[in-house]
C-alpha cells in the first residue's frame, strides 16, 4: 500500500479499508516481561487482554479490555468510565496506540503459535 502525504488520502484509505485489514491496525505495544514471553513488540488488541493506560488524564489505570471496536480504532477498558450529565456512566474510549498490554489472554491458539524453526536450525543440532 502505498503512501501519501495528503491528509484526505489517508482519510480515506482509513474508512475504505475492509475489516480485517483495520484490526491489524489495531494494535497496541507489548509489557518488557510479555515481549520476552512473546518474542513479539506489538499485538493486536482482544479481548480479555488486560491493558494499562499510558497516555492521557487516565495514565495508570490498568484492568482488562471489555470491547474492541475495529471499525472506529477504539478499546474500551472496565471500570474506566464517565459520568453523563444525567447521571449514566458511559465508558470511555482509548485509542489502542496510548495503552500497554500487560497480559495477553491465551485462550486463542492461532495467536500464540510457536514460530516454526528454521531447517537450517534443525541441521545444525
Amino acid at each position: 500500500m502505498a503512501k501519501s502525504k495528503k491528509p484526505g488520502k489517508s482519510r480515506k484509505r482509513f474508512f475504505e479499508s475492509r475489516l480485517h485489514e483495520l484490526q491489524k491496525q489495531c494494535s497496541a505495544p507489548v509489557a518488557k516481561e510479555l515481549r520476552k514471553e512473546l518474542g513479539k513488540r506489538t499485538i493486536i488488541v482482544k479481548e480479555g487482554d488486560k491493558a494499562k493506560v499510558e497516555r492521557g488524564a487516565h495514565r495508570g489505570h490498568e484492568g482488562r479490555i471489555t470491547e474492541v471496536n475495529y471499525r472506529k480504532n477504539f478499546v474500551f477498558i472496565e471500570k474506566l468510565v464517565r459520568k453523563k450529565a444525567d447521571g449514566k456512566e458511559v465508558p470511555l474510549r482509548i485509542r489502542p496506540s496510548n495503552i500497554i498490554i500487560v497480559e495477553a489472554d491465551s485462550k486463542d491458539r492461532k495467536r500464540f503459535k510457536e514460530k516454526k524453526e528454521s531447517k537450517a536450525k534443525k541441521k545444525k543440532e
